[in-house]
């Protein structure tokens, strides 16, 4: 991407993602089949929480951080006729899971090994990093997914279009 167009690429970003690599094994990750660059950015992404994301020629991957501040202000001005739809959860769903298990590849290998969080989970949700070789990285994802299920018991959620508002992927 930056020898086709240099100014194509938020470096700033990349450059954040890039120091939470710095205290792991990094990134060891053979992609089988062609993909496009946004689809490698987000298998890459994955394991630090970051996504990709692009806007008109810019390509960035910002890490997914809470912001201290709003993003945007919904107004029905904003919305699309007849497209809003409301939902709650609150409390436990059944089937519900009660920690994560995370595969991880081993740096010596082929192998996948796991790690799992918290420890005595009887039936944790499964999932893969792919590319990382870090048995910390893959449990601090575990704890962070843990950490989100755990503070998300009560969830008002809303579905609408919007009409020409977009905010950046990385915000929340």
């Amino acid at each position: 991407v930056r020898e086709a167009d240099p100014g194509g690429v938020d470096l700033p970003a990349l450059k954040v993602t890039a120091q939470r690599w710095n205290s792991t094994n990094g990134f060891n990750y053979r992609f089988e089949n062609a993909t496009t660059v946004f689809a490698a950015l987000q298998t890459i992404g994955l394991s630090h929480r970051a996504k990709p994301q692009a806007y008109a020629r810019l390509l960035s991957l910002p890490p997914d951080d809470a912001k201290p501040y709003d993003q945007f202000v919904i107004s029905q001005e904003q919305m699309l006729a007849d497209s809003y739809r409301c939902g709650i959860n609150i409390g436990p769903v059944n089937g519900d899971i009660d920690g994560f298990r995370i595969g991880y590849q081993d740096p010596n290998g082929v192998t996948e090994l796991f790690v799992v969080w918290p420890s005595l989970a009887l039936s944790p949700q499964e999932t893969s990093l792919d590319g990382c070789t870090n048995q910390n990285t893959a449990l601090q994802q575990a704890k962070y997914l843990w950490a989100r299920k755990d503070q998300l018991r009560r969830v008002v959620t809303f579905d609408t279009e919007f009409d020409s508002l977009a905010f950046s992927i990385g915000d929340r």
